[in-house]
């Protein structure tokens, strides 16, 4: 058995203040309403650019075939736009795919205006409208798709690494929605019967969150427990698919890593200490933001039983949160 203690640079030397000032202004973001408005503005700009440049056909001229089904094009890829608006939140997704539907829709409304209208010969803008918009707009909506898949990929990742927690939802911990203790210590059962018959050592970490009691006396519970929340969302996102995440108790996370020995626990260890580092949690609405400080110990073992990798993993916890003012590289040590 090897006990990997990990002292990053970037966590455990800074004395520092953690709060910093962002002086620079956030870039402004157009809001879905903002979007919605910029689409009505475009329509009514195509119509009065007809009305203007053009003349109203007459009734007896109007092909009423054409007017139902480019009229409908125009009405169901505006109800798309309404959709994506109303369904997803701002961001480069939401923007290609809305970028793919206006584009679409700009050449449906037009073709449902040239039916309607009689531009001259000499101005030919409503054709050139129609055969840019229409293929532009496909490739951007598919690129838009392509991302959409990719998000949805991403999000199903999550929910497999949850399905067996919600299986087991009477032992969630409700503050940060990952296992408590309890599930911590079935699941590590688990792994470590697997690890011995496949003959695989099984690694545990143990993340403690520095300074967190004055943390919470400063800024009260219910923040210290959003932060609570956010940091365990951060881990998830960081652990990979088969790894198990749980409470461990207080300001305490634990880390299940099933098949993985010493070297690699050390490795996806400094990546978690390199998220939270880097993890930026603001209070409300404010400016500033708490950079919070973590300090990890790492155990792993094949043959020994649970208790035994949890005792080691709290004593690697202990070790590093003694010497992390004193060191600032990676230490392997063997204390046993």
């Amino acid at each position: 058995m090897t006990l990997f203690h990990i002292c990053h640079p970037c966590v455990m030397l800074r004395s520092h203040s953690v709060w910093t000032e962002t002086h620079s202004e956030s870039p402004k973001v157009l809001s879905n309403h903002q979007k919605g408005l910029g689409v009505a503005i475009l329509a009514l700009t195509q119509l009065l650019l007809c009305l203007m440049t053009g003349e109203v056909k007459l009734w007896a001229d109007i092909d009423w075939m054409d007017i139902v089904g480019e009229g409908g094009a125009a009405i169901f890829s505006l109800s798309w736009i309404v959709l994506i608006l109303s369904s997803r939140p701002t961001g480069p997704v939401t923007n290609y795919l809305m970028g793919g539907l206006v584009l679409i829709f700009a050449s449906t409304w037009q073709d449902f205006l040239d039916e309607v209208t009689h531009l001259p010969e000499t101005l030919n803008w409503g054709s050139s409208l129609e055969s840019i918009a229409m293929p532009l707009g496909i490739i951007v909506l598919t690129i838009g798709l392509y991302q959409w898949r990719n998000e949805q990929l991403a999000i199903r990742q999550q929910l497999l690494k949850r399905e067996r927690l919600f299986r087991n939802h009477h032992l969630i911990d409700w503050v940060t929605q990952v296992g408590g203790a309890d599930y911590l210590r079935r699941q590590l059962s688990i792994a470590m019967q697997s690890a011995q018959s496949h003959s695989q050592p099984t690694s545990l970490l143990l993340l403690d969150l520095d300074d967190f009691a004055h943390f919470n006396h400063r800024y009260g519970a219910r923040e210290g427990d959003r932060l609570l929340h956010e940091l365990g969302e951060l881990l998830m996102l960081n652990l990979r698919r088969n790894d198990i995440l749980c409470r461990y108790a207080g300001d305490r996370y634990a880390a299940i890593l099933p098949s993985t020995d010493a070297r690699s626990a050390a490795l996806v260890a400094e990546q978690l200490q390199l998220a939270v580092a880097h993890f930026a949690f603001h209070l409300g609405e404010q400016a500033d933001a708490y950079f919070p400080r973590a300090t990890i110990g790492a155990a792993t073992l094949s043959q020994m039983n649970p208790t035994a990798l949890e005792e080691r993993a709290n004593r690697s916890l202990e070790w590093k949160k003694r010497c992390r003012d004193s060191f600032n590289t990676l230490q392997t040590t063997e204390p046993c």
